[in-house]
């Protein structure tokens, strides 16, 4: 039964829409009926996305920024052509899975104007900005869900403490910042909150301004796949023995990584001292960046050209010498137009990267090109292939297989049976994106859908995307649909997806479910 808004009184009805949130309007939008047409009815659009970003204009003065504009963004695309500026007064739902907020003050954020707005992300990423806490309580204020922040290369006020920020996002169960204080780990302790954290400093008396019982108590307190890693950079030859002072005998020390070489090189060089020249002394050059960028040449599958960014929109060339060992610790790493081949004359012992994410484009994708990837790289949980050539034994297994970090995986490539080597996996993931054709995606019972994804965590999704000219498309989707799974609207909490684009008409159908056992 249609709720009756349109029998309030007038002034009720207006101040109501006020007063609640774009979701709460969303669903009173949707409770008024599909057939109620009145000014009184509230409407909010709803905009799904990939990611939305946030970028600060600076004035003749580079620290006073007081505009920004909104994009929609793709992988591999911070700024797509779609500007949203124009259009932020109206009542909008944004769901997508990653927000950036790059080069940003409050002053910007709250001229954007975004009260009549509302976005669910799963990542918030603030990047290059003036960090203080009335920042963080209007992003808080305008974003639902996150889960994983990452607060790199900002500059942050004095009194942004990590109990502000686990206050602003309850949710929140990964937090990447470049920022420390003295009596960082007390307030981690305090707040009672099981939280996977990266940090990376430059100072050592603010990362290690705690006793090592502490930090051991701190940790044995947390789930068991809790993680926490800190970074320094020093120039000190004996900052080791010093972090050694810092660590309880109670822990064990071990070795994750399988391509540590270069990491435990890099060790010794600074324990070597800094003002020792030696021909024994091994050398490594270390960098640290946004990115780092494969380009190989469509006319010439044997080249390849390495790249680093500073930042999203500089590049320099990479010329690595046989004699020298290359550290790199970047968010992202790029691969276009690549082949194995062009992979093979990157000179591998001399290059490793630690890295979050990949993103292959227009490349030719094989096992062996996989593999040799794995070699020169290490940590990186997000994987995204668009516009590529696979392989036709390049499987799940046999990725995960070559990156067991990975948790989140898009693909445009799926394969009779990939459903069942997901199955299989003794590993549960939280994100993953297909796009092919419709046979080769739909090709499970339903029953094996519904169980797969409810072997996942709370916070997995799946979203299966084609494009096809086939009218019937929609009703053929439905038949691999489990009637176990619920139907919710668009940027509700869902568990999975299906979206399906016709290419003569442009329409777009999308339909979004969720486990009965989890809240919508």
């Amino acid at each position: 039964m249609p709720y009756p808004i349109l029998t309030l009184p007038y002034p009720f009805a207006k101040r109501l829409c006020q007063l609640l949130s774009p979701s709460e309007v969303q669903e009173l939008q949707i409770a008024a009926g599909h057939n109620v047409i009145d000014p009184l009815k509230p409407f909010v659009s709803s905009i799904q996305n990939y990611g939305l970003s946030l970028y600060g204009i600076a004035t003749t003065d580079p620290h006073a920024i007081n505009t920004c504009q909104a994009y929609l963004s793709s992988p591999g695309n911070v700024f797509s052509s779609t500007n949203l500026t124009n259009i932020r007064r109206d009542s909008v739902r944004y769901s997508v899975e990653v927000l950036l907020l790059l080069n940003m003050s409050n002053t910007a954020l709250k001229n954007l104007n975004l009260r009549s707005q509302q976005i669910k992300t799963y990542l918030i990423d603030i990047n290059s900005s003036h960090v203080t806490n009335d920042l963080l309580k209007n992003v808080a204020r305008t974003t639902v869900g996150c889960e994983y922040l990452t607060v790199y290369d900002n500059r942050f006020d004095e009194n942004v403490t990590f109990d502000t920020i686990v206050d602003n996002f309850p949710r929140l169960n990964t937090l990447i910042l470049n920022y420390a204080y003295c009596g960082w780990l007390s307030d981690l302790t305090n707040a009672r909150k099981n939280l996977n954290l990266i940090l990376r400093f430059d100072s050592f008396e603010t990362v290690f301004s705690f006793r090592p019982e502490e930090l051991y108590d701190f940790i044995a307190k947390q789930g068991p796949k809790f993680c926490i890693y800190l970074s320094l950079e020093s120039n000190d030859p004996a900052a080791i023995y010093k972090v050694m002072a810092y660590i309880d005998p109670r822990f064990q020390r071990g070795y994750s990584e399988k391509n540590g070489c270069n990491f435990a090189l890099q060790d010794l060089q600074i324990a070597a001292g800094v003002n020792l020249i030696n021909p024994l002394k091994p050398i490594v050059s270390s960098h640290k960046d946004f990115g780092v960028c494969f380009q190989g040449n469509p006319n010439d599958t044997t080249k390849c050209e390495l790249f680093r960014n500073s930042n999203p929109y500089s590049y320099d060339v990479i010329n690595i010498r046989e004699s020298e060992q290359y550290l790199m610790k970047c968010k992202s790493v790029r691969l276009h137009e690549m082949s194995n081949t062009a992979l093979e004359r990157v000179n591998q012992n001399s290059l490793l990267i630690k890295t979050y994410e990949f993103e292959i484009e227009e490349s030719r994708i094989s096992n062996v090109f996989l593999n040799n990837l794995s070699k020169i790289t290490v940590g990186s949980s997000r994987f995204g292939v668009h516009n590529s050539y696979f392989d036709e034994d390049v499987t799940f297994l046999t990725m995960l297989d070559c990156f067991p970090h990975l948790s989140s995986i898009v693909l445009n490539n799926a394969y009779f049976g990939w459903l069942n080597d997901l199955s299989g996996l003794e590993k549960r993931l939280q994100f993953i994106f297909m796009h092919d054709y419709f046979e080769k995606i739909f090709n499970f019972r339903p029953e094996e859908l519904y169980d797969f994804v409810a072997k996942q965590g709370p916070g997995f999704r799946m979203l299966l995307y084609l494009e096809t000219t086939d009218p019937a498309a929609i009703f053929k989707a439905k038949l691999f649909i489990d009637p176990r799974f619920q139907r919710v609207d668009p940027g509700g909490d869902s568990n999975f997806a299906v979206s399906i684009h016709y290419e003569h008409s442009g329409y777009k159908y999308h339909a979004e479910y969720f486990l009965p056992t989890s809240t919508p």
